[in-house]
């Protein structure tokens, strides 16, 4: 699952192959228009599974998800041929350069640090209270890191720097990063937060009604 949800959004760079600029805004609408009928179904599909099919239970979700991942590596392989090496870096290019100028410690400072940072966020106020030195030290030191990771990538020379920083004086670049992580941010929320949150919420009321009139519905 871990290794599927970090690719599924693969599709980014096949449509920078195959569509031309002008028409990649579309070309991207197009694919997301598939998640629709999903983001619909889905939820009566994992519920009747808890609560129709006991035999399977909540496992019938990552099976349904286990299915579809499979048929969507199938395709992958079957239909998506990519570029070579020499096609997209030249003739001349070494891969053992490559190899060797890869840019091991940015990397290490930017995954690391941002992941002890997220532990951080998600242990707080439910693992360990807001307060607790494991909540406040795993979100300094990711912090740290990424800190350090900026001051690595801007001071240090670099021959293949993990993030080019001259990037960010491209003003038309940053404002299409804000609105990508904007636009992630909505998407995460309804997911993942919002149905949490209602699953939370009608399972406290489902239970305070029947508390109240009681379990019969008599009083």
């Amino acid at each position: 699952m871990g290794i599927a949800a970090a690719t599924q959004l693969s599709y980014f760079y096949v449509m920078g192959e195959l569509v031309p600029m002008k028409y990649r805004l579309a070309g991207n609408a197009f694919c997301y228009l598939f998640c629709i009928p999903g983001s619909g179904v889905a939820p009566v599909i994992s519920t009747s599974f808890i609560e129709y099919w006991p035999g399977v239970g909540w496992r019938g979700c990552y099976y349904v998800l286990i299915g579809i991942q499979a048929a969507s590596c199938a395709c992958w392989v079957l239909f998506y041929h990519p570029p070579t090496f020499s096609m997209k870096h030249g003739r001349d290019a070494s891969v053992r350069r490559y190899i060797k100028h890869f840019d091991y410690a940015g990397t290490a400072l930017y995954t690391g640090g941002l992941l002890v940072f997220m532990m951080g966020l998600n242990w707080g106020g439910s693992v360990y209270a807001w307060s607790s030195g494991y909540v406040i030290g795993t979100i300094v030191a990711g912090l740290v890191a990424l800190v350090a990771f900026v001051l690595y990538e801007c001071y240090v020379d670099l021959k293949e720097p993990l993030v080019p920083m001259h990037i960010f004086s491209n003003y038309s670049w940053n404002a299409s990063v804000i609105l990508t992580g904007l636009g992630a941010s909505v998407y995460y929320a309804f997911a993942i937060v919002w149905p949490s949150m209602v699953a939370v919420l009608v399972s406290r009321s489902l239970h305070f009604t029947l508390f109240e009139c009681g379990t019969d519905g008599t009083n």
